[in-house]
């Protein structure tokens, strides 16, 4: 099984708890002494770490091995590259019951985008107009006029003409402003598709 680690939480006094999303959804994984200064399991337990583990058991699964793929380390030691990162994660965690194998494929190549390159801003945005599909509020890209709640001075046919050209940029070569970020947080907040309150209070820090 292959995964993206989005949360982590402490269980009992030397384990965790990690949260993945895998090809096959959401996925909660127990994972024995992984605090424990000597423990092998202890790499496997942070957060952005892309890994192949295998695990046993049917309510709770439990940790039996593992190979990390990326660690995506660019992102982690930048402060505004995991700033968007996380609010990646953020949109990755509010999938509900989605088992859709291109949704991590897609997340992963975002990733590594933002590890090379430093225009995070523009990816992010990409990212979420791409997934916008995944939560059933894709806009109609015939209309000229999306309904958004606009802010910072954006033109609307500006920013309809610029959502458009990340829903189809497959490449990541759509530039984007800040504002126009913000607009499209705005648009999932408006219809309800996630809870936006920890990704706006990202973008303050």
């Amino acid at each position: 099984m292959e995964g993206l680690i989005y949360k982590i939480l402490d269980y009992k006094e030397s384990s965790c708890l990690v949260y993945l999303y895998t090809l096959e959804g959401l996925e909660e994984v127990l994972v024995y002494q992984a605090k424990k200064y000597n423990s092998l399991n202890m790499p496997f337990c942070e957060v952005l770490n892309y890994v192949s583990y295998n695990r046993s058991g049917k309510s709770l699964k439990k940790l039996l091995d593992y190979e990390i793929i990326n660690r995506f380390t660019n992102i982690k030691n930048s402060y505004i590259k995991l700033k968007y990162a996380s609010i990646i994660l953020e949109i990755l965690r509010q999938i509900d019951d989605v088992r859709y194998p291109k949704i991590l494929d897609f997340t992963i190549k975002t990733l590594k985008e933002m590890e090379i390159k430093d225009d995070v801003i523009s990816i992010c945005f990409i990212y979420l107009v791409k997934m916008l599909k995944i939560f059933g509020i894709l806009p109609n890209l015939n209309d000229d006029i999306l309904d958004i709640s606009y802010t910072n001075n954006i033109d609307k046919l500006e920013l309809s003409n610029l959502i458009k050209q990340a829903y189809y940029d497959r490449d990541f070569t759509t530039k984007a402003s800040k504002g126009a970020f913000c607009n499209v947080i705005n648009y999932y907040n408006k219809l309800d598709a996630i809870n936006t309150y920890y990704i706006y209070k990202m973008l303050e820090d």
